[in-house]
């Protein structure tokens, strides 16, 4: 009662193969990933999701970066809205390092979002001065330009 064992083939990817160093080595078909796994992978990246740090604190102010971001358009463009009472004024520090920055209280942010607003709607700056002056009020802008001509200099009249 002798059983036949069948030869077993190996696959053609599977045969050895003499590696670098003279010894023969064989290749390894990859494991398939089960359901388990796969769970347990998907687990755990949304373990890691939700462990993200949390966003650093608000900065009390903002800066020309900040505004030139929220708007879309350029430092000197922001400077017009300044002078044309559309953002508040901003008051100018130093910090003995970089210069002499620009800082605004994050009201600015406010204001800009609503520029961005009245613009796509289609309303014109001035238009749009206007209703900032009706909403925010005009405190914190700069005062407007008078019409009032400048005074000479001393000895100018003869």
């Amino acid at each position: 009662m002798g059983t036949h064992r069948k030869k077993r083939t190996v696959p053609a990817d599977l045969t050895r193969v003499p590696g670098p160093s003279g010894l023969s080595s064989r290749a390894v078909a990859a494991k398939k990933t089960t359901k388990k796994v796969a769970k347990k992978v998907a687990k755990k990246a949304a373990k890691k999701a939700t462990r993200r740090k949390a966003a650093p604190p608000r900065s009390p102010f903002v800066y020309m970066v900040d505004m030139v971001d929220a708007l879309g358009v350029s430092r000197m463009t922001i400077h017009k809205y300044v002078l044309m009472r559309l953002l508040p004024a901003p008051v100018l520090v130093s910090d003995g390092k970089s210069g002499v920055r620009c800082r605004w209280t994050p009201i600015a942010l406010d204001h800009a979002a609503y520029i961005v607003e009245q613009q796509e709607v289609g309303h014109t700056l001035a238009e749009i001065s206007g209703m900032i002056a009706a909403r925010w009020g005009t405190l914190d802008k700069l005062p407007p330009k008078s019409n009032a001509p400048k005074p000479g200099k001393p000895g100018a009249d003869p």
